[in-house]
This record gives structure tokens, C-alpha cells and sequence, in this order.
């Protein structure tokens, strides 16, 4: 079960996931997909996404639940088996943070902010953006190989653990402010 937790926009590549599970799907892969956040933000692309998983005939492995409760946002991280943010020149992407805190195998776009802090096969799988292909083998890698799922999953949520909190943010962006101040 592969989740992505977004808004509706179009930096969020949502169709390359897409097309990784009809992909997936093709090659006997037993998947489905799930994305929790707002869809309704942007109807002109939610109606793109509709008609490709149409056009694919995948309409019963993908679903769009719309916004949750942060309870069932957690419950929803938990129940996955891995996320996924093909996201193309997003600054940040919270959303990546928060699955790998709860233990949730990450796949990430290289072009997205997330990725800068993240290492490839030790907390991650970091994949090309625009890629379909590149997700489909990532995905395909998580499940086939038991050991690296276990290992992202613990690195993923000891990287969150140690390095992702707003304690941490502060005390960052204090010694930022306090370096400029000095400067001038």
C-alpha cells in the first residue's frame, strides 16, 4: 500500500506515482495508492489525475480521500507500507518528515528540498524526478528486498528522531539571526 500525503498542486507529480503503480500493476505487483489532502484545491488537475487513472484502468488500486484528522493522518502513515513524494522543485515537504518518523520507507524526489538531507539507501530511496520508472523500481525494491525495507524504516525514523523538531528548527535559525547581527 503506497501513500502520498499532498495538496493539489502540480509540483506534487502525483501522475508519476500514478503511473508507477499501473506499472507495478502490469508486472503482477498487487499495490494500490492512496492520497490524503485536499483535492478539491484543484480541480483542474484532480480531473488530469481521474482521467489518467481511467485511461489506465487502475480506478480501483488509487483513491483520494481528501483531508483527515491528524489521528487519522497518523493512522493512515501507519497502515501504508511505503510513501511516496515525486514532488518536483518543492522547497521542503513536511510530509516526507513525517512518514519516516513513523517508520514509513520513504521514496523522494531528487529535485525536491527534502532530498538535500537525505542519503540515498541509508534513510531513503532518493529517485529522479519526472520519473514514473524510477518510482516503479524503487517500490519495487522495497518490496522485494526485506532487509533494506527494515533498515529504511529504522534509519528513516533515528534520522527524524535526531535531526527533524521545531527545538531544533529555533535553535538553527537563533544562531542564524545571531550570525547576521554580529555581521553587522
Amino acid at each position: 500500500h503506497i501513500l502520498s500525503v499532498a495538496l493539489l498542486n502540480w509540483h506534487r507529480r502525483l501522475e508519476d506515482t500514478i503511473d508507477a503503480v499501473a506499472l507495478l500493476r502490469n508486472q503482477g505487483y498487487d499495490i494500490s495508492f492512496t492520497v490524503v489532502g485536499n483535492y478539491m484545491n484543484n480541480i483542474e488537475y484532480y480531473d488530469i489525475l481521474r482521467a489518467q487513472i481511467d485511461r489506465l484502468e487502475i480506478g480501483d488500486y488509487v483513491k483520494f480521500i481528501g483531508r483527515v484528522s491528524d489521528r487519522d493522518l497518523i493512522k493512515n502513515y501507519q497502515s501504508h507500507d511505503i510513501f511516496v513524494s515525486a514532488s518536483h522543485l518543492q522547497s521542503w515537504g513536511l510530509t516526507v518528515f513525517e512518514a519516516m518518523a513513523t517508520g514509513l520507507p520513504s521514496i523522494v524526489s531528487k529535485s525536491s528540498g527534502a532530498s538535500h538531507v537525505l542519503a540515498d539507501h541509508k534513510n531513503a530511496l532518493l529517485v529522479e524526478s519526472k520519473n514514473p520508472h524510477a518510482i516503479a523500481s524503487a517500490i519495487r525494491v522495497l518490496i522485494d528486498d526485506a532487509s533494506l525495507y527494515k533498515k529504511l524504516s529504522g534509519q528513516g525514523r533515528k534520522f527524524v528522531e535526531e535531526n527533524i523538531s521545531w527545538s531544533r528548527y529555533e535553535r538553527e535559525m537563533v544562531s542564524i539571526f545571531e550570525q547576521v547581527v554580529r555581521r553587522a
